[in-house]
């Protein structure tokens, strides 16, 4: 019997044909897509792709069905046929010569694919070479497109014949003192000297229209013009600075000197000159309003700096330091490097940095040198590594006075992400505020950092998402690190274990960067134990503080077996274990939290001496507690006149706030101007004993049954040491005033954050019941 077409398409396997060759062409038109937005490829590039894959399903279907024919593997044994995968080019030949269409194998017509789309992409690319002469696939710096603003500097008027070789000298001179300075190239001395032969006659005086032409033709954007001139014994420099095209004068510079030191006065000129340029755009790496900040004799100075800040802008801190250094070595007394290398401090050590704060304070005292706006701004740069939240007030007026100004948004951001708490203001609305400074100034990455961690404490990987895109074009020496954060924090959970998966193969400054205070990831703190256990690995400092991210995942054990041997964190770990999560036998503690420990009081951790202080006062132990409280007085009376006058603050902060938590805790809390009232007193300073007092006060307010005070603390230790303590008290506050969605919040925060605690701890199975029946509500 005859074979019908379903026969014929079942033998053709026409559905698994089509299937694989569709999957191919979808790979096919990826790479057309990939390939076009990578090489600028032509408009037509993926229709017509598009076009010889839909001529291709028709050689493919007639393939399948040709290959399908009765017979034909009969013959193609016979070897009558060529075989189903065989291309035979002379069978092809021979059938071509007798005008007939050759026989279809599978061979034949993936080849005839391959070539066709070989054509199509090669054709491709010689239009693309014909059209730009090969731009889009030369290396990048060497597109014109890609290169720095050009700068000619033009062979300048002489008045005075002793000085008639710095005619074209002051070409070579600044031409090398300004290349590769804030951006900007110097166009080379001989192709601008090329070019003023070709359009000024010798012994002729160029107007400046040919100067400007000159410089045009030598590819130049500014052209710098001017004179040098006799005056008694010693010399006079001027120069202007133009823009090529529309003509107007960008600014202009003039120094004076003795004859025999033109070098040195040429290297004065061309700081003043770029000052100019600077302040017209900003060039790379300063803002044009910074450049008016920017007093210094010293071109090498102005050079470091300049380098500094382009590493500053790709959150690159570390070099951004090492580059600052160089500047004041050259000038010590360049006020805004100062400024500059104080900021650098704090983000490469941290916000309290002492060499931070030094370089902030000798730009204080070079403070007439800026601007009154960088003026503003850097003293509120020094209240914010200081802790004087009061200063907060300043900031914002000065977002007022300049709104467009990201420096000023970001200060603002700054006091918002580090004292929120103190200053408490709703966590949960601050997000603008991280947004303004991106959206004045999108090519500035450390703007993003703060964005980025705000989004990811919120979980919210659309805005952390967004941050990242941002960063990635600046080139950030961060983004590695915040990549790895994203993954394990927010990706899902095939991300988080390749993120964990890479983390023993980077590098340490990646993990370093990575290493955000735990806070930000108290939503999940075992996401970051890789992180930690490969820093304890490899016996880094940091990997110290894997027993403090197991106190706040609930993890007793693990955090006792983690903590360190020495630093204060040998005291805090087994304090906050028995504190928070379960009770340790009393000897261990009485061995382990020893005065000795701490070291003098002048110089000791201050969180040591609070650690210990508590314990004596949560213990009764009046007496040690008394000895403690002399000893912080004195210490913070020696810091007093040794001139540590914010260690000195921190130590009698510390020791009065301990005296009233011994009384609340030991004595009468209810009289007028008692230790409840001193406690509260102290409680948002914004130095760093504050945070204890927040504790102490949010667990004094429950147990004396006054859960509305007791929220105003706890809410404030959410971004704390020990968010745990502050979710679980915030549950149990918010269900005794009947605020069941904030207590229901407060206890999902709690339980997500112990999803891998011990789970006998009698904190997690209080939270559980206490969330199923307000689910259940």
């Amino acid at each position: 019997m005859p074979e019908n077409t379903w026969d014929r398409l079942k033998r053709a396997r026409i559905v698994r044909v089509l299937l694989v060759y569709f999957g191919a062409a979808w790979g096919v038109l990826e790479v057309a897509d990939l390939l076009q937005d990578s090489l600028s490829l032509p408009d037509w590039v993926v229709p017509v792709a598009l076009l010889l894959l839909l001529i291709g399903l028709v050689v493919i279907v007639s393939t399948a069905f040709v290959q399908a024919t009765p017979g034909t593997e009969q013959k193609q044994d016979a070897g009558e046929l060529p075989g189903a995968w065989e291309v035979d080019p002379k069978d092809i030949a021979e059938s071509l010569k007798k005008g007939k269409l050759p026989h279809l194998t599978w061979g034949r017509s993936i080849l005839g694919g391959v070539f066709a789309f070989w054509f199509l992409f090669g054709l491709a690319g010689l239009y693309v070479v014909i059209k730009d002469r090969g731009e889009s696939f030369a290396p990048v710096p060497a597109v014109a497109g890609e290169a720095a603003e050009g700068i000619a500097v033009v062979p300048f008027t002489v008045r005075g014949e002793e000085f008639v070789m710095f005619r074209e000298g002051m070409v070579d001179l600044l031409s090398t003192n300004l290349d590769d300075v804030g951006g900007y190239r110097t166009i080379d001395s001989r192709t601008v000297l090329a070019r003023w032969d070709e359009a000024v006659a010798e012994g002729e005086i160029a107007d400046l229209a040919t100067r400007l032409e000159v410089a045009r033709a030598a590819g130049a954007r500014y052209v710098i013009d001017g004179t040098v001139m006799a005056i008694g014994d010693g010399v006079r420099l001027a120069a202007d600075v133009y823009d090529v095209e529309s003509g107007r004068e960008v600014g202009s510079g003039q120094v004076e000197g003795p004859a025999d030191s033109i070098g040195s006065l040429a290297s004065r000129l061309g700081v003043q000159t770029l000052q100019a340029l600077l302040a017209e755009d900003g060039g790379e790496g300063v803002t044009a309003r910074a450049a008016m900040s920017l007093t210094t004799a010293s071109l090498p100075a102005l050079k470091a700096y300049l380098e500094g800040e382009a590493y500053y802008r790709q959150a690159d801190f570390d070099r951004a330091i090492e580059a600052y250094e160089r500047a004041l070595v050259e000038d010590p007394e360049m006020a805004l490097a100062h400024f500059r290398l104080g900021d650098a401090y704090g983000w490469a050590e941290n916000i309290g940095s002492d060499r931070g704060m030094e370089h902030l304070a000798e730009a204080q005292r070079l403070g007439d040198r800026l601007s009154n706006r960088d003026r503003a701004i850097m003293d509120g740069t020094m209240a914010l590594l200081v802790g004087d939240i009061s200063a907060v007030d300043d900031v914002r007026e000065v977002t007022r006075r300049y709104p467009d100004d990201p420096d000023a948004w970001f200060l603002l951001s700054e006091f918002y992400f580090h004292y929120w708490s103190d200053l408490q203001l709703d966590w949960e609305d601050l997000g603008r505020v991280f947004e303004r400074p991106v959206e004045l100034e999108p090519s500035f990455a450390p703007y993003y950092i703060h964005m980025f961690e705000y989004a990811v404490i919120h979980r919210d990987t659309a805005a952390a998402r967004r941050a990242l895109e941002g960063l990635r074009p600046l080139n950030a020496r961060r983004q590695e690190a915040l990549e790895l954060v994203h993954g394990l924090v927010l990706g899902d959970s095939t991300r988080q274990a390749e993120a964990a998966a890479a983390v023993p193969d980077l590098r340490d400054d990646v993990l370093e960067d990575a290493y955000i205070d735990l806070w930000l990831t108290a939503g999940r703190p075992v996401a970051m134990e890789p992180i930690f256990l490969e820093l304890q690995r490899r016996r880094h400092p940091a990997g110290g503080n894997l027993a403090w991210l197991y106190l706040t995942a609930g993890k007793a054990d693990a955090a006792l077996s983690a903590t360190p041997d020495g630093g204060w964190t040998s005291m805090w770990i087994p304090y906050a274990v028995d504190r928070t999560l379960e009770p340790l036998p009393s000897d261990y503690l009485e061995q382990i939290l020893q005065r000795d420990n701490c070291g003098p009081a002048a110089e000791a951790p201050i969180h040591c001496l609070i650690t210990l202080g508590a314990y004596y006062a949560e213990q009764g132990k009046e007496e040690q507690l008394e000895t403690l409280l002399d000893d912080m007085r004195s210490g913070a009376a020696e810091a007093a006149a040794e001139g540590r006058e914010r260690s000195a603050e921190m130590l009698t902060l510390a020791a009065d706030a301990l005296d009233a938590y011994g009384w609340a805790k030991n004595g009468d809390r209810v009289e007028p101007g008692g230790a409840i009232q001193k406690l509260e007193d102290l409680a948002f300073t914004g130095l760093p004993p504050s945070i204890w007092v927040r504790w102490w006060l949010g667990e004094l307010h429950l147990e004396d049954g006054q859960p509305g005070d007791a929220v105003v603390y706890l809410e404030s230790l959410r971004g704390s040491g020990v968010p745990h303590v502050a979710n679980f008290l915030l549950g149990r506050a918010y269900t005794e005033l009947g605020e069941r969605e904030k207590a229901r919040a407060a206890y999902v925060r709690f339980v997500q954050a112990w999803e891998e605690a011990d789970a006998d701890l009698p904190q997690l199975q209080e939270a559980r019941a206490a969330l199923e029946e307000l689910l259940a509500g």
